[in-house]
Formats: structure tokens, C-alpha cells, sequence
């Protein structure tokens, strides 16, 4: 997850460094970014509720033994 938020970062730089860019380009890279935004949100949701089933069939285990 620490590549694909230092590539959206990356990507961000990149489009405020060039001012130059053509709209529809600057849209297309905006567009590229929401998307990998969404998906990376998505990523850490999925390993929030993992740990948290991590944790919780951690304290069963302890409860047990």
C-alpha cells in the first residue's frame, strides 16, 4: 500500500508540476488518480476489517487456551 500512495503522490507532483499539460490530458491523469485513490481506499478498508477478524479470532484462541 506504501508504493501505491507514494505513486498517487508521485502522480499529484507531477500534475501540478506541469501547468503546460492540455486540459483533456490533466483530466485524464485527475481521473487516473480518483481511481487509484478509490482503490486504495478500498485496500485499507478490506485490511481494517481483516485485522480486526485477526483480532478477534485471536482472543477466542487466548479465551480457549
Amino acid at each position: 500500500m506504501a508504493e501505491i500512495e507514494a505513486k498517487i503522490e508521485a502522480d499529484r507532483r507531477k500534475l501540478a508540476e506541469t501547468k503546460d499539460m492540455a486540459e483533456e490530458e490533466r483530466d485524464k491523469v485527475m481521473h487516473n488518480l480518483e481511481a487509484k485513490e478509490k482503490e486504495l481506499k478500498k485496500a485499507q478498508d478490506e485490511q481494517a476489517v481483516l485485522s480486526t477478524k485477526l483480532q478477534v479470532l485471536a482472543a477466542g484462541r487466548s479465551m480457549r487456551g
